[in-house]
């Protein structure tokens, strides 16, 4: 999906936003109308960004077994484009859940309601929620956060740029960074910094490597951020007391997605089998993977020929190096037996036996040469 109808463009070949989850509750206890407690129902809520600049929200009730969900082409000040949907989800003995579409609102012949438009999910409770637009249905990935309360807001995130519309190096463009969030006067004003992944490389010019800032200042309601200067809106964020954020920048102008900075190292992940999310633009595909690291960084993965069966295709492997982990903030590679084919850099949280790491990379080149954008995909562990 995207700014078109689930917008169809090839895609940087990326891997991003490894999670890692253990079980995590919100439950909601309602009355019926003689006043007595019904049985809880666990709803899970959260807020997501989406390449080029689209908004989501997904509502998931655990116990119903259903969703709710709402797209917002990213044109927040003008709700006639927005679309509503409600379905049903299962949990895959692969690990994923799968949210089968049942009903658009207003009706719309793009989203059809007979199953054969879904998602493939990865879910963290209490962190985040990244969805792959899958069936009928097909675009960039759905990168989510709990939608719960503020917490403590205040601090340095690290974070990973969801592309904008169009063909985005993030070779020379900003590719990541971190951002300081302060409290000023009820309100709340960004800066940081940002970098281009040709930084990384010992042999190329750093192209960006220098202050970012988002103009205006923000409100924060139920964690999530409404950023405007004066009278223009800017765009539409979301935080959670675990410690990750998101900020949608609007239609065609991309976002940003991370978590707060700390003190946590690789060791935290090796040995864990994760599972997720990784895009493919030279075959315009999605597809899950799953992937372990070892001691020395070294992440190898592989990928899923179908998740509802937990078939798997042994003979393509993707391999990532992790070389250095700065409070939350990592860099490496992804190699293969000729050596590094792409430099990579992300985002590393914990919040408890969770973790959430965001990777972002580049494709050599495209069709005609022309470089892929950047984008993210998912996986998780779950103990």
């Amino acid at each position: 999906m995207g700014y078109q109808k689930f917008w169809k463009k090839k895609w940087i070949w990326a891997m991003a936003l490894l999670s890692f989850t253990t079980a995590c509750e919100k439950d909601q206890v309602s009355e019926d109308k003689n006043g007595f407690n019904e049985e809880p129902t666990e709803i899970r809520a959260y807020t997501a960004t989406q390449s080029p600049g689209d908004i989501w929200t997904f509502d998931l009730d655990h116990t119903a077994m259903t969703w709710t969900g709402t797209w917002d082409h990213g044109t927040e000040t003008d709700p006639s484009d927005d679309l509503a949907f409600r379905g049903t989800f299962s949990q895959l003995p692969s690990g994923f859940l799968k949210m089968v579409l049942e009903t658009t609102t207003p009706a719309d012949a793009a989203y059809p309601s007979d199953g054969s438009g879904f998602f493939y999910a990865a879910e963290i409770p209490g962190m985040s929620l990244f969805a792959q637009p899958a069936g009928s249905l097909s675009g960039p990935i759905i990168n989510g956060v709990d939608r719960s309360d503020c917490g403590t807001l205040a601090g340095t995130y690290n974070y990973v740029r969801i592309p904008p519309q169009g063909v985005y190096d993030v070779r020379t463009r900003p590719a990541y960074g971190s951002l300081t969030i302060s409290e000023t006067g009820g309100g709340f004003t960004f800066g940081g910094n940002q970098k281009s992944l040709d930084c990384l490389d010992p042999l190329a010019p750093c192209t960006t490597d220098g202050p970012m800032s988002i103009p205006g200042s923000a409100t924060c309601d139920s964690g999530t951020l409404e950023i405007n200067d004066g009278p223009t809106w800017i765009g539409l964020g979301q935080t959670t007391p675990s410690g990750m954020f998101m900020i949608d920048f609007g239609a065609g102008n991309g976002g940003i997605y991370g978590g707060q900075q700390q003190n946590i190292s690789l060791s935290e992940v090796v040995g864990k089998k994760l599972i997720g999310f990784v895009d493919q633009p030279r075959t315009g595909q999605q597809r899950a993977t799953s992937i372990v690291f070892d001691e020395t960084g070294r992440g190898l993965g592989t990928l899923y020929l179908d998740l509802e069966t937990n078939a798997i295709d042994t003979d393509n492997q993707l391999e990532a190096q992790i070389s250095s982990v700065n409070n939350g903030l990592f860099e490496g590679a992804i190699t293969n037996k000729s050596g590094i084919i792409s430099w990579i850099a992300g985002s590393l949280r914990r919040n408890g036996p969770q973790l959430v790491m965001a990777i972002v990379t580049f494709s050599d080149e495209g069709p005609g040469g022309v470089p892929f954008p950047a984008n993210s995909a998912v996986v998780g562990y779950t103990p």
